[in-house]
């Protein structure tokens, strides 16, 4: 047999069971009469008629076993459906021509619009069971996780989707998180980046997990300035808060678990823009901790600080727009704490601090009144003068340390 017979017989058997099919449903017609005053058994009836107005009357009893309709009717070629990228016939056509719909009385064009209805009874149907707690509590799956698969299979469904995923209540960091894993998996990555930075804004005004904070703040921050905005001022209250009591904060032992692993173990965060944030945070809770111990360490961990107050500043010009782990506002408050171990500093680092020193100077009076009303009631307390007396007592360390090395590499 070749493929123009084969084609021959598939479509012959094609019609002749449409033609089986549409007898079926006319012998069910005439033995089972639909009682016209039952709006149930109408809606059944349009259903089998193709008539779109049934599904919104079948909705009112029931939108599950409408979008069962919709959705196996849609498969079976009953329903319209819209199209859809995996099913470009819309769940429709099956392979049918028009001589196949006209057959079973159904026109392949009839009508956009009850595609639209069907359509539109399915996102109903899915934005409802966003707003149902549980589906199986015992097994943890939420109405929304039932809601996104349906979406999956509806034209337009990915963007309602994430609509509905970011109008969520947000009760818990394990729901938060589970969110976001899946608004992840699915490429939804501007309604994750909603959640994260919505989850953070609770958790500012509501605890002290400052390690939450952060993660969360991290998450939103690539796709919204705001987060990204509110990432490098949270870790810059926390330096602040530290230079204010020259003790880190929070303290050791008041580190939530998050902030603590982010500290003790800066690789293994995925987050560069967090890494980034942290890294001069870091580098002063080091210097807290070492001073006692370790003063050459600790002053190492200080000039790193400095060096990072110094990239806005380069050459003499705050670039406001620099984006640095730590402000050149905070400079004299960190110069007070290097005056404590100034003497432990070797001369590669005492020249690396002049020169963020002098880069300082140059930037001129806008740049000392912006430290001045950063660091009021703290280590300005007498205003401008405590900062030139702490800047003119660096200087000073600065050239017996460098002296000192000269001294040596001449012997």
């Amino acid at each position: 047999m070749g493929p123009g017979e084969y084609y021959t017989v598939l479509v012959h058997r094609k019609r002749r069971q449409l033609t089986q099919l549409s007898s079926v449903l006319e012998l069910i017609a005439n033995e089972m009469p639909l009682n016209p005053t039952e709006s149930l058994e109408i809606a059944a009836g349009g259903a089998m008629a193709g008539d779109p107005t049934f599904i919104d009357e079948l909705a009112k009893y029931s939108p599950l076993i409408t979008a069962a309709v919709v959705e196996i009717g849609g498969w079976a070629g009953w329903v319209k459906r819209e199209t859809t990228t995996k099913d470009p016939s819309g769940g429709r056509d099956m392979g049918l021509d028009e001589d196949d719909f006209a057959v079973l009385g159904m026109g392949r064009n009839d009508n956009d619009n009850s595609a639209k209805i069907a359509e539109d009874a399915l996102r109903r149907y899915a934005s409802g069971l966003f707003g149902t707690t549980w589906i199986n509590e015992g097994a943890e799956i939420e109405g929304w996780e039932v809601g996104v698969g349906l979406l999956a299979r509806i034209k337009n469904g990915k963007q309602l989707a994430g609509k509905l995923l970011t109008s969520l209540p947000l009760t818990s960091t394990p729901r938060v998180e589970k969110l976001l894993r899946h608004a992840t998996e699915t490429r939804l990555s501007q309604a994750a980046s909603t959640i994260a930075y919505n989850w953070a804004q609770h958790l500012q005004s509501t605890t002290e997990n400052y390690g939450d904070i952060l993660h969360f703040l991290s998450l939103s921050a690539p796709l919204n300035l705001s987060a990204r905005k509110a990432l490098h001022e949270t870790v810059t209250s926390l330096l602040h808060r530290s230079l204010l009591s020259s003790s880190p904060f929070p303290a050791p032992e008041d580190l939530d678990p998050r902030l603590k692993h982010l500290l003790s173990s800066p690789t293994e965060c995925s987050s560069e823009i967090l890494r980034f944030e942290l890294s001069g945070y870091a580098a002063l809770r080091s210097f807290y901790a070492l001073r006692e111990t370790a003063p050459e360490t600790a002053a190492k961990a200080l000039t790193a600080v400095i060096r990072a107050t110094g990239e806005p500043i380069d050459g003499g010009i705050w670039d406001k727009e620099w984006e640095s782990p730590v402000e050149p506002t905070v400079l004299p408050a960190v110069l007070r704490e290097l005056l404590t171990c100034v003497d432990a500093l070797g001369t590669q680092d005492a020249l690396d601090v002049a020169k963020v020193l002098t880069d300082w100077e140059a930037c001129g009076e806008g740049l000392r009144r912006a430290c001045i009303e950063v660091g009021e009631g703290s280590w300005v307390d007498v205003g401008k003068g405590e900062m030139e007396g702490v800047v003119r007592k660096v200087r000073e360390a600065l050239c017996k340390v460098l002296s000192r090395g000269w001294v040596k590499g001449g012997d």
